[in-house]
């Protein structure tokens, strides 16, 4: 029994070591053997910006004004705003705009964002399609920077990076740390092919790769960037292309935004197998990159237990390697510590974050802790079928 323990637990502890630094490190070594690059230049085709909102009367009318303000022909870019049944101020802030390129699409009944996306579609009279979020504004550059990318004809897809500011909460500055890993991850990722992730914040797509979709998926980006592969294509990250936004004020704001992407991930995964065989390279990257990622936390669940285990057996003591290889003691009962050690910190930041108390360590753990059991989370309400396409409106 001891011996299974042992096996379960450094099992686990390779699998997310390996998700953790060895699959970064492991781009890190082909990036510098490859030496790959990507080439960029001026492509300026006709665009249609497709932007779903519900109740974002706060910011559609700047986030309109972002993307008619940029540094791209004005001639080539059209504006459709996809709303689903908002109950605020949101249609009278488009309407207020007062720009003949700026397009009004309104639904009273809420559909979900993928219903909301096709609507946009099919209104569109542009060569690529760019959805984009409400609360995500663009900087001048950012439009022009993205289309750049597919000045190369075998590019169906790109996203931007997202950036965060004006909280200045604790969960907003773990969110932006979470962001500089992954965008770094997404750019290495790129230069060997295609990225397997992109964010819904800012994605462009060819009129020839995009496809209508089951309404009923829950992360649109996602499904974009399997479809794309699918037919043949790139999907590539631009550091370059940015949106800003605000974080989130508490770990409790993001805990439903990362159990609902969870839940998405989970729905999409069933397609890797259609991938796996023209694919592989792909595959590979998803399975380390996304797969291990919902895996997190039941790896985590897997190595205590199987520590917990090997304790309570009592082995003997042993000398050296073997002994640290066994969790003979004093090992095992070091690991169990410092893993109980660990959920104590993480509880222990969410006293933190309840009285207003900064610790950034001690908040890290809280939001990495926090973040897997959200994961987690969206594995259960996915299982149960009780995630809904229907997105809740967090604050900002």
């Amino acid at each position: 029994m001891a011996s299974f323990s042992v096996v379960i637990f450094w099992s686990s502890v390779g699998l997310l070591a390996y998700h953790l630094i060895g699959y970064p490190a492991l781009l890190a070594l082909l990036i510098f053997a490859l030496k790959p690059y990507l080439q960029r230049k001026d492509f300026t085709p006709p665009v249609s910006v497709i932007i779903p909102s519900f109740n974002e009367g706060g910011v559609i009318q700047d986030k309109v004004l972002t993307v008619l303000n940029s540094h791209y022909p004005a001639s080539q870019v059209e504006v459709i705003c996809t709303d689903d049944g908002s109950t605020d101020d949101t249609l009278e802030k488009i309407r207020s705009v007062g720009d003949p390129r700026v397009i009004l699409v309104y639904q009273p009944e809420r559909s979900g964002k993928m219903a909301a996306m096709s609507r946009g579609v099919h209104r569109a009279g542009g060569e690529f399609f760019i959805f984009t979020d409400a609360n995500a504004m663009w900087k001048p550059d950012t439009l022009s920077n993205l289309m750049s990318n597919f000045a190369e004809p075998r590019v169906g897809c790109v996203c931007g990076r997202k950036t965060l500011i004006g909280r200045g909460s604790q969960a907003e500055e773990n969110e932006n740390l979470y962001w500089r890993y992954e965008s770094w991850i997404k750019s290495q990722e790129s230069r060997l092919g295609s990225t397997v992730a992109a964010s819904g914040e800012l994605l462009a797509v060819r009129r020839a790769v995009y496809q209508l979709h089951d309404q009923e998926i829950i992360n649109d980006d996602s499904q974009i960037v399997l479809e794309t592969v699918k037919k043949g294509y790139r999907v590539l990250f631009d550091p370059s292309a940015v949106t800003v936004e605000q974080g989130s004020s508490s770990m409790a704001e993001e805990f439903g935004r990362k159990s609902r992407i969870a839940a998405g991930r989970w729905q999409l995964t069933g397609q890797l197998l259609k991938l796996a065989l023209n694919h592989p390279g792909f595959v590979f990257k998803f399975i380390s990159h996304k797969l291990l990622r919902l895996l997190v936390m039941p790896l985590m669940i897997l190595a205590f237990i199987s520590n917990l285990a090997v304790v309570i057996s009592n082995p003997p003591a042993g000398t050296g390697i073997v002994s640290l290889i066994k969790l003979s003691p004093p090992w095992g009962q070091i690991f169990l510590i410092g893993q109980i050690s660990l959920y104590l910190l993480a509880a222990l930041g969410a006293v933190f974050e309840y009285f207003g108390i900064r610790c950034k360590p001690v908040y890290f753990i809280y939001y990495f802790v926090g973040a897997q059991f959200a994961t987690l989370a969206g594995l259960l309400r996915f299982s149960s079928g009780r995630q809904s396409v229907l997105w809740r409106k967090v604050a900002r």
